[in-house]
């Protein structure tokens, strides 16, 4: 046995390893000792609401169904979001079927922002949301600037910092 271990030695490079080469590394970087340059603030980046639903306040637009579960824990956050930010609006649109379910699946849920049932589905044709539920955050100015598309557990701590942080804007 022990000879084909030495034989398979022999086959697979002798057992010796190559003999180490130097490597240069490059020399490192030399800080500048130029100061860095100050930014003006950048303006705040986003593309105009398809439409307006409230003038001058941070507005929150939510899609949801009375079939999309995760609309189920949604809804209810957002109920929350509004009543502790009076300042903004939230404006929900379901995009179910019929008018019943989505009253009724509202009802269940205590929800106590308006909303209105999408019969046309006129506002999903502007919005064009991803899926359900979809969220948007605008601005004052009027400008989207997040989106959620679905609802995770966890979300609504994010969304609350979202509308927070836009309600603190000028």
């Amino acid at each position: 046995m022990r000879w084909l271990a030495c034989a398979l030695l022999f086959a697979c490079g002798g057992g010796a390893a190559p003999a180490p080469q130097a490597v240069t590394l490059p020399a490192p970087p030399v800080a500048s000792e130029a100061p860095i340059p100050e930014r003006a603030p950048e303006e705040p980046k986003g593309e105009a609401a398809p439409e307006v639903l409230a003038r001058d306040r941070v507005t929150v637009v939510h899609f949801f169904a009375s079939w999309c579960y995760p609309c189920k824990k949604s809804v209810p956050e957002l109920a929350a979001i509004a009543s502790r930010h009076p300042g903004v609006t939230v404006m929900g649109f379901a995009e179910d079927d019929d008018e019943g379910g989505a009253r009724a699946f509202i009802a269940s849920l205590a929800a106590t922002f308006p909303f209105e049932w999408d019969a046309r589905r006129e506002h999903a044709g502007k919005w064009k949301p991803a899926t359900m539920p979809t969220t948007y955050v605008i601005d004052r100015r009027g400008a989207v600037r997040f989106t959620h598309a679905g609802y995770r557990d966890g979300d609504a701590v994010q969304l609350e910092a979202e509308v927070r942080a836009l309600e603190h804007e000028r």
